[in-house]
């Protein structure tokens, strides 16, 4: 049995083989994911999902639906971005961070069908690795709802590899990461709502 120090030691160096990159305005990236979620078995359809985007406010949102939901007695896994101490602080549970050893149990169980795909552990970024993490423990700990957070948004976000979800909730949209979603509202706008 790994001591704790050694599941620190494997975690910190399995976030540090990540894929640092922005991948996110790659319009591949969204394809390629949705296929390794169709081939993960869909764990996103094992429980109510609702999905958050927009420019600001994310995360307040997610926490206050959270709450609410979590008050009714549900069961609530929660992913957000970006991390502010941990980067494990943005896959939650009924506000409880996934474990180290839950992190590494399930990119472990994940990583077999990553490379069943031809892909190697850097040709899928932190972000999305977080993403896969998350919905993949998300259904391994039987939550109700999933409160799936974009990331930069727009169609070539991460979480839009997830099949239709039973909400979708849309902050307010301003200018924001121009350089990849455009330098106008209308721009900005166009890419976070055309999934939708």
């Amino acid at each position: 049995m790994p001591t704790k120090q050694t599941i620190h030691e494997m975690y910190q160096a399995l976030i540090g083989q990540f894929n640092q990159d922005r991948l996110v305005g790659n319009v591949n990236r969204v394809p390629l994911l949705r296929r390794l979620v169709a081939a993960l078995s869909h764990p996103e359809q094992h429980a109510h999902v609702i999905h958050i985007a927009g420019t600001n406010g994310k995360g307040s949102t997610g926490a206050m639906l959270a709450a609410v939901l979590q008050a009714a007695g549900f069961k609530v896994g929660r992913f957000s971005s970006p991390a502010i101490l941990d980067d494990r602080e943005q896959i939650q549970i009924n506000n409880q961070w996934i474990s180290e050893a839950d992190f590494i149990d399930t990119y472990t169980e994940i990583l077999p069908v990553v490379q069943n795909m031809g892909l190697s552990v850097n040709a899928i970024s932190i972000f999305e690795w977080q993403f896969l993490i998350s919905i993949v423990w998300f259904r391994n700990q039987r939550v109700d709802y999933m409160i799936l957070e974009a990331g930069l948004g727009g169609k070539t976000d991460a979480t839009n590899a997830i099949s239709a979800p039973q909400l979708t909730v849309f902050n307010k949209v301003a200018l924001d990461h121009m350089q990849i979603l455009g330098d106008t509202i209308e721009k900005n706008c166009d890419p976070k709502i055309q999934d939708y």
